[in-house]
């Protein structure tokens, strides 16, 4: 230290020593006093921070349990769609494919109902007529095809339904997916917690619940602005897609389910169709069947009939033409007697009763001899009509014979599916039958004429009669 300080120092009064001795105290105290005011003031600001935050993660928490528990209901009601939808589609697959089978099924009975129709064809000509068989036959088929175009038609609308469920279904796949994995999320995030927050939100929430009126869970007052508003449309939106994915869907599923029903009904509805066609068409092949074969029996009799007017016929003409030939002598002999006569004496050649009655009984023989040669001619014009008429009723009956064997064929010849084909082939029952009304009707074969896939009939349901014999007509009542 040096002098000049040591004396300034020793020129300091003891007043000055206390009063700056007081003033460093009372700086001091009020450095205390400030200082507690800071610590009060920081411990305001930690309890406010601390609260804020505990409560802004208590509203997270309480958003994140509130989302997670909107989410499993959204899920929930989508699984339950998803579910439905899955079963509507296998049941309106099924219906597809009933669908299906009825137009698998009216294929072989149109395709039988073609081949009569062109096989009829083949009748003789004077057999062509429109009868109530072909009528039948056309009704039959217009309404096959008009049964698989509503079977078909059907089958359009069915896809159509089955496009918009698969549809429907991706829609709400993919919905579930997304909405399962935020799920997920969100449910590691509200698993994932503060434990300190934690522990103070779930022991503040018990004292809560204890204390009289007050609400389990409600959230401590926030003191920082939230945007839980402005975002609380997204929410809904959310919420609207998935309602609006849900009634799409079971839009689909009603439209599908009424389809199903009119599938349901087009079927029962075509196949009654298709079987009384069928059944007018077996009658009235059955009718006209039994109408040819009485037509037959008539013809049949008629030719016998004429048989034996042509043997009757015959034996007159044989009769007659002996008649004419008993004629000869005694025309001989009237001849012989008018020249024995003229050889009488002039004198004796006079017109006398002998004379008389000789040219009277030359002029009988003679207007008889001509009488039966007209009976004669008149006799062989009726042998020759008879002839034409009985050549005329063979030739009928030849037709309607083939034109009766024709509908026989078309009688007995079925329709089976086999192996996803189908086949034509011969019913036993029908062709047993069908050799009853006519033993010499013999199915068409393999290869022939017939249908493809017919087999041929056995030989036990086709006897063949034996040469020379003649079996005859037989009528078979269906």
């Amino acid at each position: 230290m040096s002098s000049w300080d040591y004396g300034r120092m020793a020129a300091r009064h003891p007043e000055e020593w206390f009063s700056n001795s007081h003033f460093n105290m009372t700086n001091a105290k009020t450095a205390h006093s400030n200082a507690l005011d800071n610590i009060d003031t920081s411990l305001r600001a930690h309890n406010d921070c601390l609260s804020e935050n505990i409560s802004q993660y208590h509203g997270l928490h309480a958003s994140l349990d509130k989302k997670v528990n909107a989410s499993k209901l959204l899920l929930e009601m989508l699984r339950k769609r998803i579910g439905s939808v899955q079963r509507s589609i296998e049941s309106t697959r099924i219906s597809y494919s009933q669908l299906e089978e009825a137009d698998r099924q009216k294929t072989a009975p149109l395709e039988l109902c073609l081949w009569r129709i062109q096989h009829r064809g083949k009748r003789p000509d004077r057999e062509h007529i429109r009868d109530g068989l072909e009528t039948s036959l056309e009704n039959e088929r217009e309404t096959l095809e008009n049964t698989q175009q509503q079977l078909r038609e059907g089958k359009r609308k069915t896809k159509a339904a089955l496009d918009q469920l698969n549809a429907s279904l991706e829609e709400l796949t993919h919905d579930s997916e997304e909405k399962n994995q935020a799920l997920h999320i969100d449910e590691m995030c509200l698993r994932t917690t503060h434990k300190t927050w934690q522990t103070k939100i779930e022991s503040g929430a018990a004292t809560n619940r204890n204390a009289p009126g007050s609400q389990a869970n409600r959230l401590p007052p926030m003191t920082s602005r939230t945007f839980s508003d402005d975002n609380s449309g997204n929410e809904s939106q959310r919420h609207s897609n998935a309602e609006r994915l849900n009634r799409a869907a079971m839009t689909a599923e009603q439209v599908a389910a009424g389809q199903r029903d009119e599938n349901t009904q087009c079927i029962s509805r075509c196949s009654q169709m298709a079987q009384q066609a069928l059944a007018r068409t077996q009658h009235s092949m059955e009718s006209r069947i039994r109408e040819t074969q009485e037509m037959r029996s008539r013809i049949e009799g008629e030719i016998r009939e004429t048989d034996a007017k042509i043997r009757h016929t015959m034996a007159t003409t044989t009769e007659t033409r002996q008649q004419i030939q008993s004629l000869e002598e005694p025309l001989q002999l009237t001849e012989h007697r008018d020249n024995w006569r003229k050889q009488r004496a002039l004198r004796e050649q006079i017109l006398d009763p002998v004379s008389t009655q000789l040219v009277e009984h030359k002029a009988t023989l003679m207007k008889s001899h001509d009488a039966l040669r007209s009976r004669r001619d008149n006799e062989k014009f009726t042998l020759s009509d008879l002839k034409r008429n009985k050549m005329r009723l063979q030739e009928d009956l030849k037709d309607k014979t083939a034109a009766m064997h024709v509908d026989l064929d078309c009688f007995v010849h079925d329709v089976i599916s086999q192996g996803g084909r189908i086949v034509k082939t011969l019913s036993a029952p029908k062709v047993a039958k069908a050799i009853k009304i006519d033993p010499s009707f013999a199915p068409v074969a393999a290869g022939g004429d017939g249908p493809r896939g017919a087999t041929r009939v056995p030989a036990a349901y086709a006897p063949v009669p034996p040469q020379g014999q003649n079996i005859g007509s037989r009528t078979c009542r269906f």
